[in-house]
């Protein structure tokens, strides 16, 4: 079965044990260094607790100038982005630490003298602070040559600093006095994203709409969502009959924000056409091509991820749309519209079943995609809250050890819930380019008949070239011999020299999964079922016995060991 696993009716069962697994809180915090003397500081992160708490037993006086009153006031807690005087009796070396804030950023400025700051726990160009009135956006430099604003100046060991406009930073933890002469002034802050995640959630269909609706309670209650380093972006499509965020069974985009409930009234409003939310058919590859400009476009970031999830079925295709009368994404398609793509992604996450195939890997080599990150069998669900904490506690994680914090977390949590059938693994599409060209040789060799030494050396080479693709893999105990790749090789259907499986006979052709035709792997697979003369028979024996993986494959690796 190509059918994913799913939870299903043992939904609250599973939540219930899932909440006792939850991750901790995603906290963030930062290093601020603060003279003797006066300094204008500004909190980077969500803290209940008080100035003095947050910046130590040297702190003398605490202040905060008031436009709206024009006085100084005592605060007893501060929001991020609020500038606040703070009097240190010697310098020190502060750590705040509370929970990170979500980029963009605004702050309501009063006519008169302002006391703002960073909000975020990185720095901050000046560049990337914008004002807006009535409608219209300006940067800094603009709006004080339009007489919105006045100058700006920090503040350390009590000396001020004037600020210039559009060039420097603002840094981490530092406040500013920022003149306002203008009323409804906002100030946007929007720092610069390490990450931006594409979540394309195909749930037009019960089981996924599930999956994913389960993964959106998580991320309400773990607090999971965009924060001033990360972007997090969803499409979810969504079928008629589940009654959870309102109901609503059309796509919506959302930004995720931790704590966000997905319901239609924080979805996004214009997808860049004027309207919001709609039914789409999501095996169309333009939905896709246009979700990942859109979202490209109006989150951008250093690194990106793209997760696809649905039903996969390896070099077949991928999502299927219930209500677009059962439309299908071909695999042709997929690479297509990754060819189209505006940027670059570390990683591909492919939430689908049985998408690490060679099939598949082939097709997508040339795609600009560094690493993707998928299953050799039918999946279960993944704990995305957990895949997505893990970049938010720490964006700067190399792509590698991302990809298989996936993998770990993907396995961990089913076999937590007691199912040993699961895999996933990583693999450096840019490596596995060098695989197809090597099986086209073994197929080549064995189907002239060379030597069998020319065999197992093609063979050798082959393995090499496969294990320096494979970054890691994680299995279950249910699949003991699969090591990250698969590659179709059903067994033949009837008694010996029977017929020829019917998706191999009608599909298995190269317009369909260039692989067949460029590793040779449709005349294979041609002799194997003929038991023809024109192969060397211990090629045929080292498929046999092999684990069969969902009726339709084996494990790439496990196949050529078994030559040698």
């Amino acid at each position: 079965m190509n059918n994913r696993i799913t939870v299903g009716v043992l939904f609250f069962a599973l939540l219930s044990l899932s909440m006792q697994m939850n991750a901790s809180p995603v906290v963030r915090s930062y290093q601020q260094h603060l003279e003797a003397g006066w300094n204008i500081v500004s909190l980077g992160i969500y803290s209940g607790d008080s100035p003095e708490t947050i910046y130590g037993s040297g702190v003398l006086e605490v202040r905060r100038w008031d436009p709206a009153s024009g006085e100084y006031v005592v605060p007893s807690t501060l929001q991020p982005g609020e500038g606040c005087e703070v009097k240190m009796a010697v310098e020190a070396d502060v750590i705040p630490t509370g929970s990170p804030v979500t980029s963009p950023y605004a702050i309501q400025l009063e006519k008169g003298w302002n006391e703002i700051g960073n909000p975020f726990s990185v720095d901050i160009p000046w560049s990337r602070i914008r004002v807006d009135r009535n409608g219209k956006t300006k940067n800094l430099k603009q709006a004080r040559k339009a007489g919105w604003i006045g100058s700006a100046r920090t503040m350390r060991g009590g000396s001020l600093k004037k600020v210039r406009y559009g060039q420097g930073i603002l840094a981490v933890g530092e406040g500013c006095r920022l003149k306002a002469k203008k009323h409804g002034l906002t100030l946007t802050f929007d720092a610069e994203k390490i990450w931006t995640v594409l979540c394309y959630l195909d749930g037009d269909n019960t089981d996924m709409n599930t999956d994913f609706s389960h993964a959106f309670d998580h991320f309400a209650e773990d607090g999971i969502g965009s924060d001033d380093r990360i972007n997090i972006v969803a499409q979810f499509d969504r079928i008629p009959g589940n009654p959870s965020f309102g109901g609503w069974s059309i796509a919506h985009r959302f930004f995720v924000t931790p704590g966000m409930v997905p319901t239609e009234d924080v979805a996004i409003q214009n997808w860049g056409d004027g309207s919001g939310g709609r039914e789409v058919d999501m095996a169309d590859p333009d939905t896709l091509r246009d979700f990942i400009k859109w979202s490209t476009k109006h989150y951008p970031a250093k690194r990106y991820l793209l997760l696809l999830g649905d039903h996969g079925f390896g070099w077949q295709g991928l999502c299927v749309d219930d209500t677009s009368l059962g439309d299908f994404m071909l695999l042709n398609d997929l690479r297509d519209v990754l060819l189209d793509s505006p940027v670059h992604f570390d990683i591909l996450a492919l939430d689908l079943c049985n998408m690490h195939t060679g099939e598949v890997l082939y097709a997508i080599e040339d795609a600009p995609v560094d690493i993707s990150v998928g299953s050799e069998t039918p999946g279960r669900a993944w704990p995305l809250w957990d895949v997505f904490h893990t970049i938010m506690d720490d964006p700067d994680i190399a792509s590698d050890d991302y990809a298989c914090n996936m993998a770990d977390l993907y396995v961990d949590y089913n076999e937590g819930l007691g199912n040993e059938d699961v895999t996933l693994s990583a693999v450096r599409l840019g490596e596995f380019s060098a695989v197809t060209p090597v099986l086209h040789l073994v197929s080549e060799a064995a189907l002239s008949k060379d030597s069998w030494d020319q065999v197992t050396d093609l063979t050798q080479t082959a393995l090499i070239a496969l294990g320096d693709s494979v970054i890691c893999e994680k299995h279950g105990s249910d699949y003991p011999d699969t090591h990250g790749v698969t590659v179709y090789f059903p067994p033949f259907e009837g008694p010996h020299g029977g017929s020829i499986p019917a998706v191999y006979s009608c599909c298995y052709l190269g317009e369909r999964t260039s692989f067949a035709d460029d590793a040779l792997w449709r005349n294979l697979l041609y002799c194997y079922y003929w038991r023809t003369d024109n192969i060397d028979r211990r090629i045929l024996f080292a498929r046999d016995g092999l684990q069969v993986i969902d009726d339709s494959y084996v494990d790439l690796r496990a196949l050529l060991q078994g030559i040698l």
